[in-house]
Parts: C-alpha cells; structure tokens; sequence
C-alpha cells in the first residue's frame, strides 16, 4: 500500500466520523460498505453492522484492498464473544432495537473476525494479503505480546 494510500484512508477515516458518527454496531458485515466522501452505504438488510474489526476490513475492502482471506477464518470460532458483544449492544441506544438484537443473534457462529488479527495481518507485506488464518492469529499472539489490552486479546487455545 502506498503511502497516499495510506494518507487517503486515514483522511477517509475522518469523513465517515464526520458524516455517519453512528456507524451501525453488528455482527454481519455484509451489505455495508463506504462510499468515496465517506457515507455508508447500506446495500442489503443481511447486513447488521460492523465491529473494530470489521470496520477495517470494510473500509479496506470498499478500496481494492483485501487484508485477509476470510474464507480461511473458522465458523463458530468464539460464540462467547459473539454473544458478549451482543449483551454489550443492547446498551447502545438508539442501535439496540429488538429487531436488531435479533439480526444480530441469528449472526451468533459467523466468522468472527479480532482487532489484533488485523492489526497482524496488516504488518504482513501487501505481497503476502490477503492473510490466512492461521498467519493472522500468529501474528496477532505476537500483536498481544505489546499490549495489555483485553479488547485486543484472543483467547488462548
């Protein structure tokens, strides 16, 4: 990745802070995306809303730049924290509607993507994305071992 690149997503970063402050919290990503001056774009209703995680991996995505291979992440990897993270949603005010506690509890054993996955992945040359699983959650241990933070921790096999 370039660093105009870099610049452009970080600038990006603040349009879509500016623009859309609620970006929508959920589970499934799918169907959201960013547009260039920074809106949202919602294109279907499978999609719920986005974590740390997944915000990154959208935006990056929206770009032409694919940071992991998803399609290597486990299924039913963390139900725990997937429900976690629902418990949590049901505080988030106006987001926590029924409607979408249940979207997002019908998502409970979708791939689950973490922060320190993707902060890994993304020390990982461009040549080498996307980044497998397995790739990731080494470098993610790695990741782990510089911080003390519990919202950047995978739980230890």
């Amino acid at each position: 990745m370039l660093p105009s690149h870099k610049k452009y997503l970080a600038g990006l970063c603040g349009c879509i802070q500016d623009k859309h402050p609620d970006v929508p919290y959920g589970l499934d990503p799918n169907g959201i995306s960013f547009n260039e001056d920074g809106s949202i774009n919602i294109i279907s209703d499978s999609g719920t809303g986005l974590t740390c995680a997944t915000f990154i991996l959208t935006l990056l995505k929206c770009y032409g730049f694919l940071l992991l291979d998803e399609k290597t992440w486990p299924t039913q990897k963390d139900e725990k924290t997937q429900r976690t993270i629902i418990i949590g949603l049901q505080r988030i005010p106006p987001q926590a509607t029924q409607e979408k506690i249940v979207q997002n509890t019908n998502c409970i054993g979708m791939r689950f993507f973490y922060p320190n996955e993707v902060v890994g992945a993304s020390l990982c040359n461009e040549k080498e994305w996307p980044v497998a699983y397995e790739r990731a959650e080494e470098l993610a241990r790695i990741v782990n071992t510089y911080t003390d933070s519990e919202v950047l921790a995978i739980p230890k096999s």
